[in-house]
């Protein structure tokens, strides 16, 4: 196995490891906790980012395979991807996961082009409400519904058909935009993004980033119904007449109109409202994600070592011991390990003894003299 077959295979075994008890403590915690369900989402992807370096003890190494060359387990990266030591597959499944992760970036990159595009052709809100504070607000009619969106300067977007809102309607939008931008949520979003970029193959990834969105719209959810001063019944009709509209909501934006699992806000809405976080709770759960990070951490694939001296080297001492019998035996002048132990039985009156090199002259003068030797 060579190290960068061997640093994917720990690099997946403790994402899988690190998911799969996320997952398991996912279906134990309340739903009526969503603060506490996101920030042990935010855990595990820190987790899941600083796994693929924690696998393989990659370090840089200033001295031995070069100045500022790359080291994996005490070989230079050269060393340990090149010289035959890539089967077909091992390239293959190390092309497989770098050609998939390029491409997840470079789909959210576009999306990320594609949002500022969409902001720069937006145009200045001209309808009755404003907002109070720095927030500035656009008009699109490339949208359906409102949303934040932006990176060190968030902006709120509103469709064409804003202007039809009520009072009631106005601030139940701001309060839920609002909440996105104190969670923080554009920021943090890239978080779950970056996850999928390392791990695009892994199922559970999609869920976690998909879980991470949910969790957010049911903190914003909670805050218009504490304080906006409408009911759970108003704010439920207002969010399935947003959603009736066709266009989507920009990628790497933060509204309320978001048609993924509306049946599901819905239902929390009106069964499990937010309740605040319990310390024993949480607890409990970092207690468990800690537990999960350091057993993911110390987690380990074991390689069989290749023999003394390579494949190589086994093989051209092969290929030079593939000589015949008679030509090996008349090229070397010096008697095999069976002869040198077992010696005939005139050895006393035979000057060549075992370790001995024979010479010659003296062999040519026994010939001469006893031509056939006794056995």
């Amino acid at each position: 196995m060579t190290p960068f077959v061997e640093w994917q295979l720990q690099a997946g075994l403790r994402a899988t490891l690190l998911l799969g008890g996320l997952f398991v403590i996912w279906r134990l915690l309340p739903t009526a906790q969503p603060a506490l369900r996101r920030w042990i989402l935010l855990a595990a992807c820190a987790g899941l980012i600083a796994t693929p370096w924690t696998a393989g003890w990659w370090h840089w190494n200033g001295g031995g395979g070069g100045a500022g060359s790359v080291a994996f387990q005490g070989k230079s990266l050269s060393a340990a991807t090149g010289g035959g030591g890539f089967f077909p597959w091992t390239a293959a499944l190390a092309g497989l996961w770098i050609a998939g992760s390029f491409l997840v970036c470079l789909r959210i990159g576009l999306e990320s082009w594609a949002l500022h595009r969409l902001i720069r052709r937006a145009r200045p809100w001209t309808g009755p409400w404003k907002a109070d504070g720095p927030l500035a607000i656009l008009q699109s009619s490339a949208i359906s519904g409102p949303c934040v969106a932006g990176g060190r300067r968030p902006v709120l977007l509103l469709p064409d058909s804003a202007h039809a809102w009520t009072p009631a309607q106005w601030r139940m939008v701001l309060t839920h935009e609002r909440q996105h931008l104190h969670q923080r949520d554009l920021l943090l979003a890239w978080l779950p993004r970056l996850v999928l970029c390392l791990y695009w193959w892994h199922p559970l990834t999609h869920w976690l980033r998909r879980q991470f969105h949910a969790e957010s719209e049911a903190l914003c959810d909670g805050a218009v119904i504490a304080r906006s001063g409408q009911g759970a019944r108003e704010y439920i009709e207002f969010l399935m007449a947003l959603n009736t509209g066709r266009l989507p909501l920009p990628a790497h934006s933060a509204g309320m109109a978001m048609k993924s699992r509306l049946g599901q806000r819905i239902e929390r809405l009106l069964l499990t409202p937010p309740r605040p976080v319990r310390w024993w709770t949480a607890a409990a759960a970092v207690s468990i994600i800690t537990t999960l990070a350091l057993t993911s951490l110390s987690l380990r694939t074991v390689s069989i070592p290749a023999p003394v001296g390579g494949d190589g080297a086994a093989a051209d001492r092969g290929k030079a011991g593939a000589l015949p019998r008679s030509e090996s035996s008349s090229q070397s002048p010096w008697p095999s390990q069976s002869q040198a132990q077992s010696p005939s039985r005139d050895s006393a009156s035979n000057p060549t003894v075992a370790g001995e090199p024979p010479d010659e002259e003296e062999t040519a003068q026994r010939l001469a003299a006893n031509p056939f030797p006794r056995d």
